[in-house]
């Protein structure tokens, strides 16, 4: 009798056909088990928001008006971003008949999809062993729309007029980009109904230890059970579908999950509910974004997924702290922890059982006096903090008060950049008024009269960006934005390392409360003996 994949996991890789200006989406119903709304009491730091903007090559090095009068007119205006044509498409993958992981590349489109993300569901997918799971990533098999930074090689020239007016009128800075195909071949798009029913089917199917990654961007939200990531066309994969589909597994499979996306330590909420058969590590608290969103191909990769592979892989020493012999999830979060240098601030699905505990009043906030040798079994947090305390220098009975003092340094920074973006959106907005005044037309790029206007109106147009002062005070602003931005990131980068070193103290203050607890520290050490079980991949 022919084997055959459960019927959940055939829908999931159940080709979508993408019809041109459609994403494909199948609607579905689905109830999901909600958590309680009681409000979440533990103190918020304030976000920093880290932006970019895009360098306009060759606006500095020249007049506009010196751009060529003989070009092709079709460079002068909007013409095709790359000429790269769409990939044929791959032959279909079958699933596996017992999926042994579950790698999600979630985004909402591919202005959302850096390489970065590819590289990491690649990556993971090798590390686990392509043959043994499902990859739902973007578009699906096919599909374009990788997000890489700079033009495609075989481009036409672009008008820097063109970029700089985009610049003050666009949308989202991605002009100086390309798009092309995926060079991985999915099983299916990584939308909504595909992931339910993929993890619906990987969860319900016998086997081992069932490894799920998500790569993608998380959204920031007010309280962690609300975590959420974009799916290809805009629905959002949340932590109540999560919880639900952790809940009625009905072959009570272990569940390893690992978040690599901004603010997704709030999944951990779910994972917490299904403590009897789940965990998980994750590269950033809820309240806090992650690295690792980046079209450069050039960049140096260093976010919490790139250093949590290499401990996997064996390519970056994990500490043996159990002395099993064994490297478990929580000893390469360990090391992806200690080998950080940017904005990451990692936790595990045990440190916000606590952090949780502690938010909804069930135990007393963190003393700072505590003994926190009682809990020694901790051996990831005590590593992790002598490590840390280490390096910068700090002595554990002033670190809290250089916490404090990194928080207020970083506050005042952010406040002053806010104030600069207050100063760059108020130039924007008279620089943007004065030439649509003039041009009505480029303010919708989709207008039929868009590409005549610039073209036509192309020698006026520079004229007014070279003489007009709001422009010149717009671009002035922008520069000091720029240099504010960059200033505040370094603070926010000493912040973060503290940050590292706090959460981990935290939980061993925490413990000292929550070992009081007997359910409490039942379910606690349910999670961490799980976080401790090695991460099943590929058989060399």
């Amino acid at each position: 009798m022919e084997a055959h994949a459960p019927a959940d996991l055939r829908d999931a890789v159940a080709p979508t056909p993408v019809a041109e200006g459609s994403f494909g989406l199948a609607s579905a119903d689905f109830e999901a088990t909600s958590r309680s709304t009681a409000h979440w009491s533990g103190t918020r730091m304030n976000r920093l928001v880290v932006a970019a903007l895009v360098v306009i090559a060759g606006c500095s090095q020249r007049s506009l008006t010196e751009h060529t009068a003989t070009a092709d007119p079709e460079t002068q205006a909007p013409a095709a971003t790359s000429t790269e044509p769409s990939a044929p498409a791959p032959r279909p993958r079958d699933p596996p008949l017992y999926p042994a992981w579950v790698v999600i590349g979630a985004v909402t489109g591919p202005t959302m999809n850096q390489l970065s993300i590819e590289e990491e569901v690649a990556a993971v997918e090798d590390l686990l062993g392509a043959d043994r799971g499902l990859l739902l990533y973007a578009g699906g098999p096919g599909s374009r729309g990788v997000l890489v930074s700079g033009r495609a090689a075989d481009a036409p020239p672009v008008d820097p007029l063109f970029l700089l007016v985009g610049d003050l009128l666009g949308g989202a800075n991605l002009r100086d980009s390309h798009y092309r195909p995926l060079s991985v071949n999915p099983h299916a798009p990584a939308t909504e109904p595909k992931i339910r029913a993929a993890l619906a089917g990987a969860l319900d199917a016998p086997g081992d230890r069932l490894t799920i990654w998500l790569a993608g961007h998380g959204e920031q939200v007010e309280e962690p059970w609300d975590a959420n990531v974009g799916t290809w066309g805009g629905a959002t994969f949340d932590n109540a579908t999560l919880q639900a589909l952790l809940l009625s597994n009905k072959a009570g499979r272990p569940v390893h999950f690992i978040g690599t996306q901004c603010y997704g330590g709030g999944f951990a909420d779910a994972l917490v509910e299904a403590s009897e058969r789940a965990c998980g590590a994750f590269a950033a608290v809820w309240i806090r974004p992650a690295s690792g969103c980046d079209p450069d191909p050039t960049a140096l990769r260093t976010s919490y997924g790139v250093h949590l592979r290499a401990a996997l892989k064996g390519q970056a020493i994990a500490p043996d702290l159990d002395q099993n012999g064994v490297l478990g999830l929580s000893e390469a979060h360990v090391s992806a922890v200690l080998g950080l240098s940017g904005i990451d601030v990692p936790t595990l699905s045990s440190q916000y059982l606590l952090e949780r505990a502690q938010g909804l009043s069930e135990i007393d906030e963190a003393d700072p006096d505590a003994d926190t040798s009682l809990p020694d079994s901790l051996f990831e947090e005590h590593h992790i903090v002598n490590t840390l305390l280490e390096r910068l220098g700090l002595g554990l009975g002033v670190f809290d008060q250089a916490y404090d003092e990194a928080v207020l340094e970083a506050e005042a920074f952010d406040a002053s950049h806010t104030f600069e973006t207050k100063e760059l959106d108020a130039a924007a907005a008279d620089a943007r008024g004065q030439v649509l005044a003039r041009w009505p037309e480029l303010e919708d790029p989709w207008h039929p009269d868009f590409t005549a206007t610039f073209a036509n109106n192309r020698a006026t147009i520079a004229r007014f960006f070279e003489t007009s002062p709001e422009v010149a005070l717009w671009l002035s602003e922008r520069e000091e934005y720029s240099e504010s931005d960059d200033l505040r990131y370094q603070h926010e980068l000493k912040l973060r390392a503290i940050e590292r070193a706090a959460i981990n103290l935290r939980t061993l203050r925490f413990a000292t409360k929550a070992f009081e607890k007997p359910a409490l520290f039942e379910r606690f050490w349910r999670l961490r003996d799980c976080e401790r079980a090695p991460v099943a991949m590929r058989r060399p």
